[in-house]
């Protein structure tokens, strides 16, 4: 099976996160076509909002597969986050993960991902990590009911103060009885990180990885030489993932210099991968 790379899309907001504009979103899945890329990431804020049939539609003429919804900018937009401890801050977080899960239902059942959604509340950590798992167990049993995939992103300290590696992560899942519908997403630059080893904390939770985020060291485009990219995808792939390899970096230098070597740096992964 041939992996999907993917790129981050943003359909109502900018992101940080992608060199494409949300106003021009077709254009931007034509350019990932034209630059390779056989699948993308969509950042929504708003999933009733979104236009189903155009979304389908412009992801089938370019030959894209809608790999990850990404809900972080909700949290970014409007404060409100899983781990609250105000009950109507955390229900409407829950509905807004709800809605993500109903569109990945009509759009071929991308992963939906548990970022900064999760907060970084103020509250002792043990508090917020209960309040944080009762809400995990509640949404995937709603998304196994839909048949799509949870994934939990550990992320690194200076971003959040809950879930910061992959044991964290691990320790959740175990806690809420391992549901099926519940997997990690691996973000190289975090692990590289939280983690003592990268390719050494991927091989302990191959099995439950959902998808991979790919960046450098500054968070930019994977240069192959700050991270030895090429040795830790082709082991992540000699391991039996088969999941998207996804570009999440920053725009740096540039949003120019991501526009123009984005397709160079998936010529890369597909070349570390096969």
């Amino acid at each position: 099976m041939r992996n999907i790379i993917s790129q981050t899309v943003p359909l109502q907001f900018d992101t940080g996160f992608s060199p494409y504009h949300a106003v021009a979103w077709q254009a931007a899945f034509s350019s990932l076509c034209a630059h390779g890329f056989t699948g993308v990431e969509i950042a929504v804020a708003y999933p009733q909002l979104i236009d189903v049939d155009a979304l389908n539609n412009c992801a089938k003429e370019n030959k894209l597969k809608i790999t990850t919804i990404s809900t972080g900018q909700t949290y970014g937009r409007d404060g409100i986050y899983l781990a609250s401890m105000d009950e109507g801050i955390r229900m409407r977080a829950m509905d807004i993960v709800r809605q993500h899960i109903d569109l990945s239902a009509k759009i071929g059942h991308p992963n939906v991902t548990i970022g900064l959604l999760r907060g970084r509340p103020e509250t002792d950590i043990d508090t917020a990590e209960a309040i944080l798992s009762a809400c995990i167990a509640e949404l995937a049993e709603y998304a196994a009911q839909n048949n799509v995939m949870l994934q939990i992103e550990p992320i690194c300290a200076a971003e959040t103060n809950l879930l910061n590696t992959v044991a964290d992560v691990t320790r959740l899942l175990d806690g809420i009885g391992n549901p099926s519908h519940c997997g990690i997403l691996f973000d190289i630059y975090h692990a590289s990180l939280m983690e003592k080893d990268v390719l050494d904390t991927f091989q302990s939770v191959a099995s439950l990885v959902t998808n991979v985020h790919i960046a450098d060291s500054d968070r930019g485009l994977p240069s192959f030489t700050k991270i030895d990219f090429s040795r830790i995808l082709r082991h992540m792939v000699q391991l039996g993932y088969q999941g998207a390899f996804a570009l999440e970096t920053l725009c740096v230098p540039s949003r120019e210099y991501v526009l123009k070597n984005e397709g160079r740096a998936q010529q890369k992964i597909r070349g570390a991968i096969e």
